[in-house]
């Protein structure tokens, strides 16, 4: 199974409902894209990236094409495009990539073929729009930076002689990719639109043939797309339904977890570790991992032997069961435990910072590593919105406490097809169910969430001690004394 990971989804994470107030209109529609019109110029070429794989849209019926291109999602269509190849990730070389999003693998691929170098020595800038000369630039290098007869500045008026990407815009002018905005103009400053960039890509494949028939699919929008702050992790947080967790009748084995939904021989285990492999693996049985190597961001240790790591559900099999799972259909349940769909879902990480984690939500477990908690605490938003899942108040409350000293990018969610026709175990009026006292953000095991500095070691139990202080340095109870993140163990 390829491993795909949606593009953009900010409008779609309000439900793509007339009943919230979307005015959602019926379009002559291509690509299975309501918003793709069967005779826009680009209709073919969005068509083929959708069988290609290269592309899901940006929402259920949704393509987007008049949007502006992230350079993050440029350089995705250009990794897929390619076929994925594996290199280290782009997070290695440039601080403002987020370890394990979905354009990492892209944008380490990218520095690796020296196709870019970054908008400076640390920084790549994924969430700006690249433009056209931009794209132009990158596209020829992925195909070698070949030399051409004429350049762009000799057929364009606007392309200045010796300009980055004179030589690109001559060679897309020469392999007919483009023709311009005008017969004189290119535009190369602004940005690259999805259906630009949709053609550019497949005029260099050739012009491959492509279904654009109607498919009656319907793009629901508001007619103004949602500011990029709605889509931060903690615009997501705060879009998640606060409910006590149902923690009745769950069993690990209700979600079939390892499976092989794409028939292939392969299980989910053996494709995760293939997929999440620094380098190319050797595989037994034509499948079987035997080697690789492997970034357990967890902890942050390098892992070359497969069987001495799990692979983790984000979001554990349980606390999927107590934040709504337990009313979803053995399909979704099996879905869940397989999603292969977002990267983020499920990662190989060293089997002892799995365990060490269990079931625990992020109000009770933190990475040891703690470069990488922005990353884990948004990644669990995105997990818990991709599957319409609850949230429980201590968990909302670490989450924003993680999150409100983080980067803020645009969040990239695909939206699952929840299946409900499952009831969730009842609760009969002879059964008390006691729920414990919500935990304080700032520590592990559990401590009761009281205003200011109200509890010292002398009022823990022997089984609340020693105290993990989840970020060294935010410690309200004062516990940690020589600040080392460990509190109340002597």
């Amino acid at each position: 199974m390829k491993r795909r990971t949606a593009l953009a989804l900010v409008v779609a994470l309000a439900l793509v409902t007339s009943s919230l107030g979307y005015n959602v209109s019926a379009v002559r529609a291509a690509a299975g894209f309501g918003d793709v019109s069967g005779d826009a110029f680009y209709a073919a070429p969005v068509a083929w990236m959708a069988a290609e794989e290269i592309t899901k849209g940006t929402a259920t019926g949704c393509f987007s094409p008049s949007d502006p291109t992230t350079r993050a999602q440029a350089a995705t269509f250009i990794h897929r495009y390619a076929g994925e190849p594996a290199a280290a990730p782009g997070s290695a070389s440039f601080f403002d990539v987020t370890v394990g999003g979905f354009y990492d693998p892209a944008v380490g691929w990218m520095v690796a073929e020296k196709i870019t170098t970054g908008t400076s020595p640390t920084t790549f800038s994924p969430d700006r729009d690249v433009t056209r000369g931009e794209f132009a630039t990158l596209l020829w290098r992925y195909v070698g930076s070949p030399t051409v007869s004429g350049l762009g500045s000799s057929t364009f008026d606007d392309v200045t002689a010796g300009a980055f990407f004179d030589a690109a815009v001559g060679w897309m002018v020469a392999e007919d990719i483009t023709t311009g905005t005008s017969p004189t103009t290119f535009h190369p400053d602004r940005n690259v639109t999805r259906g630009e960039l949709a053609t550019f890509l497949w005029r260099h494949a050739g012009r491959p043939a492509a279904d654009t028939s109607t498919r009656g699919m319907v793009c629901a929008t508001t007619g103004e797309r949602e500011p990029a702050a709605a889509s931060s992790a903690l615009g997501l947080l705060d879009r998640l339904d606060v409910a006590t967790e149902n923690w009745t009748g769950y069993d690990r084995d209700l979600f079939d977890h390892w499976s092989d939904l794409d028939n292939d021989s392969c299980d989910t285990r053996q494709e995760v570790l293939t997929a999440e492999s620094l380098i190319q693996v050797t595989t037994t049985n034509g499948c079987r991992v035997s080697t690789g190597q492997w970034l357990s961001t967890f902890d942050n240790v390098i892992v070359t032997d497969p069987s001495a790591l799990d692979i983790d559900h984000l979001v554990p099999l349980a606390e999927a069961w107590d934040s709504g799972a337990s009313g979803w259909d053995h399909d979704t349940r099996e879905r869940f435990a397989n999603d292969q769909d977002d990267a983020r879902a499920l990662i190989a990480v060293s089997a002892s910072s799995n365990r060490s984690k269990s079931d625990r939500d992020p109000a009770e477990w933190l990475p040891p590593h703690q470069s990488y908690r922005c990353t884990y605490a948004s990644d669990w938003v995105v997990v818990k919105t991709r599957w319409s899942l609850s949230i429980d108040t201590s968990e909302k409350a670490a989450l924003t406490s993680i999150l409100a000293d983080c980067p803020a990018p645009t969040i990239e969610v695909e939206i699952a097809t929840i299946g409900g026709t499952s009831n969730p175990p009842s609760t009969t009026t002879t059964t008390t169910t006691t729920v414990p006292p919500s935990c304080h953000p700032a520590y592990s095991p559990c401590l009761p969430n009281l205003a200011g500095d109200a509890l010292n070691c002398g009022d823990l139990t022997n089984a609340q001690k020693p105290v993990t202080v989840l970020v060294i340095g935010v410690d309200p109870y004062n516990l940690d004394g020589n600040n080392d993140g460990v509190g109340c163990s002597s």
